[in-house]
Order: structure tokens, then C-alpha cells, then sequence
């Protein structure tokens, strides 16, 4: 498959833009700290495998050497690294290939979900939206937080899929393993998934109790995704105190604050860093989206990454307008209404969106971190610029629907 020759080709590219390029950042640190770890573990593995899992998930560790990071998500990537060199040997492509590989099948349960989901003529435009996004491809296939990420965000959301298709247990299950490791990298992610995913059972019960005519209020299930979402808002900010709701807004400028130490041509200013309050954050959140959806643009370019992102951004912009000026917005809310993974799509694309959108303060580090939600924002609009097939239906499939109500 050629988003598979694309992932391990990108893992390559990737050694040699941050060796050649760069001359360093994150992913050496990661390789060569988790050199010495998987060193060390050779040398005394009773003494020190159980100080690696610890570090892998945010435990406390003890080491003859300082590990940055410990006890968080860079702590993790160490781990991670070391535990593949333990198996692959000394070797940065070794490590970028496996990690790519192990993207690429998160991707693809991603895929999976949509192809469950749409109608035949859609396949090929979501296979394109989650496997061949070029700033997902490059950004999941190297020694970083993104890509352990994105090798579990897939069947995290396959799990939520099964889950709301009343596959419990399977669905459960995938959450709960797949999400654990999302967690250890990027907590945050978690929050919009959350989010998302109410919306998606709420959608899809409300679909079934209307015979499938589209979702309608439902005061019942309103009740109850909203209490899950705030559940599992706490739940998460009580694992995760840094993301917690009362610190959102502060860790938001705090983020915002340390990227004014890096300033450079991929520079931009969303919200003001003085804004510490979490409603003070949001004031700015329609600009946020816009700068992670749309930037960067042509005239922002500063090197060649960034004039590939460039043609990606400016092809989905096109795209998206094209969508517009064809559909009325009675016929995409139509579209929307009779489809729980659009709603679903739509909010996480928006929730994390505006997270991203105002946390980040550099065009480069934008586009590897909004990675996450750049396959749904890819499939929707490749979803509302397809020509529906003579014959053919525009909503996707569904199951027949359970006739209930709450």
C-alpha cells in the first residue's frame, strides 16, 4: 500500500531534515537518551527493566545518569526509545521505522472506522483523509510524542465506534489500552476525544430513537452526555492536574509564555499571554481555529516544510469553500443530522482545533501538533465535495435502528 511505503520513507526523511537540517531537536534527545537506557538495561537487567517500565509510565525511576523528562510524557519517549533499541539495536532508522510502521496501523483503524461507517463511493476519499495526509505522514513517522500518539489515537477511536455500536466490552477495552498510552504522550488529546465521543453515542442514540430520520433533542440523552462529558472531564484533570478545568487558562499562557523564548519567522500571537483565565483563553478561540485549520499560507512560508504544509492547508481551504458555494447549509446540517461520526467529526476537529490553535506559537510546531485532528478535518471536506452516485444515498450507513426512547 503506498501509505505504508509514505510512512517508512518519511521515517528516513525525517533522520535526515533533523540531523541534516536541524542539526538536532527532540528526537535526538529521545535516541540518544534512550541509548544509554537500553545500555544499562543490557548490562543489568534485573537491576534496571523495572526501573524502564516505571519511566515508561510516569513513575518514579532511579538511573546512574539525569533522564530529562522523568516522571512525564519525555520520560516516556525515552523509555520507548530505549525499550526499541534493546530490540532493534543502536540504530535512529531502525527505531523511526518501527515507530512509523506502528502509525501507520494506528491510521488504519482509523480508516477502518469510516469505511464501516460511508458509502462505497466515500472509501477512497477518507482512505486519502487518514492514511496520506502529508503533515500526518511525516510528523507520525519519527522518534516523537505524536507519533506514539497517533499509533493509539486510531484505536482509541475504533474503540469509541464499537462502543457506540453496543460493541461495550470490545469498545471499552480498546479505550481503556489504547488511551492509557495516548495518555502518557498526550494527555490533552483525551479532553477533546471526550468531548467528541458523547456527542457521537449522544447522535447515534438520538438517530435510532428517530427510526434513523436524523437526531432531534432528546432531553434524556442530553442528560446523560452531558454528565459523562463532565465526568469524564474530572476524571481526566484529577489524573492529569496540569490539564485540569481550573488550570486550563493558566497552563494555556504558560504554553504561550515559553514560546516568546523561541521567537522566530514561524512566529504568531493568538491570545495574550497576560490572559491567564480560562473564559479570557476562549475569548480568542474563533482565531485559534482558524489559524489551526488554515495556517500556514503561502506568503508565511520560511522553508521548505512549511511550503509543504503551505499546499496542504490552502488545498483543504479551497476544498472547504468549494463545499460551501455547492451545498446550502440546510443540506449539509441535513448531512450532519443523520450522521453520528460527522457530529463527531465536527467537534473534535473544533475542540481541539481551538486548543491547539492557542496553546501553539509557531507555524512548525503547529502543524506536528495538530496532527490528531487533521484526518477528520481532511475527511470532512473530501466528505462534502463528493458527488453522490446516481441511485446512491448521501447519509452513511446505519444498522437498523432501535426504535427507543428516554
Amino acid at each position: 500500500m503506498a501509505a505504508f511505503l509514505f510512512h517508512v520513507l518519511a521515517a528516513f526523511a525525517q533522520v535526515w531534515i533533523t540531523q541534516g537540517i536541524y542539526g538536532g531537536g527532540d528526537m535526538m534527545v529521545y535516541f540518544v537518551t534512550g541509548a544509554t537506557i537500553a545500555d544499562v538495561v543490557s548490562y543489568d537487567p534485573g537491576r534496571f527493566f523495572p526501573e524502564l517500565v516505571a519511566l515508561l509510565v510516569h513513575q518514579e525511576s532511579i538511573w546512574p545518569f539525569y533522564v530529562m523528562g522523568a516522571g512525564g510524557s519525555t520520560g516516556t519517549m525515552s523509555a520507548v526509545s530505549g525499550l526499541l533499541q534493546l530490540v532493534l539495536g543502536e540504530s535512529i532508522y531502525g527505531v523511526c521505522v518501527a515507530l512509523s510502521i506502528a502509525a501507520f496501523f494506528g491510521q488504519l483503524a482509523l480508516y477502518r472506522v469510516f469505511r464501516e461507517v460511508f458509502q462505497t463511493h466515500l472509501w477512497r476519499r477518507h482512505l486519502v483523509a487518514t492514511m496520506l495526509v502529508p503533515s500526518v505522514v511525516f510528523w507520525s513517522s519519527a522518534i516523537l510524542k505524536e507519533t506514539v500518539a497517533m499509533a493509539a489515537f486510531g484505536w482509541v477511536v475504533l474503540g469509541l465506534h464499537r462502543f457506540v455500536q453496543r460493541r461495550r466490552a470490545v469498545g471499552v477495552a480498546l479505550v481503556l489500552f489504547a488511551g492509557f498510552w495516548v495518555a502518557m504522550v498526550k494527555a490533552y488529546v483525551l479532553f477533546a476525544l471526550a468531548l467528541a465521543g458523547a456527542v457521537w453515542w449522544y447522535w447515534r442514540r438520538a438517530n435510532d430513537a428517530s427510526g434513523g430520520r436524523g437526531v432531534d433533542l432528546r432531553p434524556g440523552y442530553v442528560l446523560i452526555g452531558v454528565g459523562a462529558v463532565v465526568l469524564m472531564i474530572v476524571v481526566l484533570g484529577e489524573l492529569f492536574p496540569r490539564y485540569a478545568v481550573e488550570k486550563v487558562g493558566e497552563e494555556t499562557a504558560r504554553l504561550q509564555h515559553v514560546g516568546t523564548s523561541v521567537q522566530g519567522g514561524s512566529y504568531y500571537e493568538v491570545a495574550e499571554q497576560e490572559e491567564r483565565s480560562l473564559l479570557g483563553q476562549l475569548a480568542f478561540a474563533p482565531l485559534a481555529l482558524a489559524t489551526s485549520l488554515f495556517r500556514p499560507a503561502f506568503f508565511e512560508v520560511r522553508n521548505v516544510t512549511m511550503a509543504v504544509n503551505a499546499i496542504e492547508t490552502t488545498t483543504l481551504t479551497v476544498l472547504l469553500l468549494m463545499a460551501f458555494a455547492r451545498r446550502s447549509p440546510k443540506g449539509l446540517w441535513n448531512e450532519i443530522k443523520r450522521s453520528p461520526t460527522l457530529a463527531f467529526a465536527i467537534v473534535f476537529v473544533v475542540g481541539f482545533g481551538v486548543a491547539v490553535g492557542l496553546a501553539s506559537t509557531n507555524l512548525g510546531t503547529l502543524s506536528r501538533y495538530r496532527i490528531p485532528m487533521m484526518p477528520f478535518f481532511a475527511a470532512l471536506v473530501l466528505t462534502w465535495t463528493a458527488r453522490v452516485p446516481h441511485g446512491s444515498h448521501a447519509h452513511p450507513r446505519l444498522p437498523p435502528a432501535r426504535h427507543v426512547s428516554l
